[in-house]
Parts: structure tokens; C-alpha cells; sequence
């Protein structure tokens, strides 16, 4: 499959956005509406499905080994990840105090995808990257295993994950977990269910949308109905959201894109892996939420350009030129 998905981008873009706002919610209060933005990361999960086995399923049917496909999954996210886990890092040491001999285990296993279980949560430097971990592990699955199943065993699998998972959740309302130790498996079951819909979802509609809507819709069906959520929380919502909710958004941003979808499309990776240290950090300096949110856009925004390929093209052209001149 050739040519970037530009709807999808932009889906991806505003997901990220609305887990800045659920993270600001939960660090300064008084955004509670984003409150059920959680599930924005069960969407992210499928949206990675899709477009690994859009990206990767011809590759790996040509030769392409489970080993270079993680290979090339974890270049493509260390580097961001680490850096916002560095940010969480100098957070606890220079700011919380904790000692090197507390922070430092930790920093070393999340720089490795690991967890690093600490109390009350999974990933203590940098609470997002627990999701990273969960779908590297759906792409080894993938690539090891459900690359060969059928499109019938794959949605099969899928909706008997997603049913485990709403029994897993049950006794904690909803799926809003990924930070607890007790809930490991239970995120494991998650992943698996969202990231399979999009396999399944990408066999079926290769690209071509079987729905047809203002590029502006998608966007506003996954704001509204996330901030719906807050009034209705409950897993049976959860579980909608993930098996209705979400393929309709993937279907939808097949079609047509907005002016701005490949800007905020690079900004999500690099905002998501770095906005939660950061939002700490100016709520301890004494910031708003404000404050936290767009200081966190731009330092997503500056990872992304940094991450891009312009920098490294403007560093080849300048090489370039030396060498031409010198």
C-alpha cells in the first residue's frame, strides 16, 4: 500500500490532544468533561493494527523477518519515548528528591520498554510509556502469529480478548488502568482486542472507505463522544466504544482529510510520549493548566520538527555543500 492516510493522521493528532487533556484533568483538576479521554489510547491501539498490517503484513508475506520488524518498530519509538522518561527522571531526582538509588532502576528499565513497578503504578517516570510497552508486545504477536490467521480467526480473537478484558475491568469500572500492577493482564487482553479490530479492519476495507463524511466529522464524533463518556462511565460504555466507536472513526478517516492533518498528525507520537513529566513539572514551578497544555504542544511540536527528516535533509545539504566548497 502506498501514499499516507492524511485523515487518519489527523484522527491521531486530536487523540493525542484529548489524553493531554485527560492527563491535565488528573494532575490539576477542572477539566474533569475529558475525564473518559482514556479510551482515546483503546483507539490508538487500533489505529496501530490498521496501519501495521497495511504497512508491514505485504513485508513480512515477502520475507521480512519478527526480529527486523521489531527492529524497526523500536527505533522508530525509542528515541522519543526515552527522551519524555528523561524529562520524568530529572522531575523525580531534582524536583521530588527521590534518590538516585530509587530513580535510577526505574530509568533504566523503562528505557528498555519494561515496567518498573512502584507501588501504584507500572511506569512511575513517565505513566504513558505503559502503553508503548503493551503494543510493541501486539506487534510481536503480530508478527510472530496473527499475520497468519485468517481475517474470521482474527475477529474472533479480537471480541473474545475484548470480552475477557470487560471481565478483567468489571470490578473497576472501566478501563482506566493502565497504571496498576493488578491489572496487567487485563491490559495485555486490551491491547490485543483493539490492535486485532484493526487488522481486521484493514483486511476488509484496504483503504477504501465504506462511509462517506465532512473531513471535519471524525474528528468531532471522537471529541463529543469522549466527553459523553463522563456522564455515562461504565465498562459497557468501554466496551461500545471499542468495538462500534472506533472502527467508524477508522472508517471515516479513509475519506477525506483536514488542511492541517499531516501537521498534527507528526505531533502526536512525540506529544504523547512527553506530555505527562512535563505537565508535572509546571504544576511543581506553580503553572496553570493551562500553562501545562501549551507548553506542552510546543515541546511536542519541537520533538516532532527535531524527529522529522527536515533536520537531518538541512544537516545533508550543509555536509553537501562543505564538501562542494571546501
Amino acid at each position: 500500500m502506498e501514499g499516507r492516510l492524511y485523515g487518519l493522521d489527523a484522527l491521531r493528532g486530536v487523540a493525542a490532544i484529548l489524553v493531554l487533556l485527560f492527563h491535565a484533568n488528573a494532575t490539576f483538576g477542572n477539566l474533569s468533561i475529558f475525564s473518559s479521554a482514556y479510551l482515546a489510547v483503546d483507539f490508538f491501539f487500533m489505529l496501530s493494527g490498521y496501519v501495521m498490517a497495511r504497512t508491514y503484513e505485504p513485508q513480512m508475506a515477502a520475507g521480512l523477518s519478527a526480529h527486523n520488524f521489531l527492529r524497526k518498530r523500536v527505533k522508530r519509538l525509542w528515541g522519543t519515548v526515552a527522551i519524555g522518561t528523561l524529562v520524568g527522571f530529572a522531575y523525580f531526582t531534582l524536583w521530588a528528591e527521590v534518590p538516585l538509588t530509587e530513580a535510577v532502576p526505574p530509568l533504566l528499565l523503562m528505557l528498555c520498554f519494561l515496567p518498573a513497578p512502584s507501588g501504584w503504578t507500572l511506569f512511575p517516570l513517565n505513566i504513558p510509556a505503559w502503553s508503548i510497552t503493551f503494543e510493541l508486545i501486539a506487534n510481536a504477536v503480530h508478527a510472530v502469529s496473527l499475520r497468519r490467521w485468517s481475517t474470521k480467526a482474527l475477529a474472533i480473537f479480537a471480541f473474545a480478548n475484548l470480552a475477557i478484558t470487560a471481565m478483567a475491568f468489571a470490578r473497576y469500572g472501566q478501563f482506566q488502568s493502565g497504571i496498576l500492577p493488578a491489572y496487567l493482564a487485563g491490559n495485555l487482553t486490551r491491547v490485543l482486542a483493539a490492535y486485532s479490530i484493526g487488522i481486521v479492519l484493514f483486511r476488509i476495507m484496504r483503504d477504501r472507505s465504506p462511509l462517506s463524511a465532512p473531513a471535519l466529522v471524525p474528528t468531532l464524533l471522537l471529541t463529543g463522544v469522549l466527553m459523553v463518556g463522563v456522564f455515562v462511565r461504565s465498562i459497557a460504555f468501554d466496551v461500545l466504544f471499542v468495538a462500534l466507536i472506533c472502527p467508524l472513526l477508522i472508517a471515516m478517516g479513509l475519506g477525506r482529510a483536514l488542511p492541517f492533518s499531516s501537521a498534527i498528525g507528526a505531533l502526536s507520537f512525540p506529544l504523547y510520549a512527553v506530555h505527562q513529566p512535563i505537565l508535572h513539572w509546571i504544576k511543581m514551578v506553580g503553572g496553570s493548566a493551562s500553562i501545562a497544555c501549551v507548553i506542552a504542544l510546543l515541546a511536542g511540536a519541537a520533538l516532532a520538527w527535531f524527529v522529522s527528516d527536515k533536520p537531518r535533509n538541512r544537516w545533508n545539504e550543509s555536509q553537501q555543500l562543505s564538501a562542494d566548497t571546501g
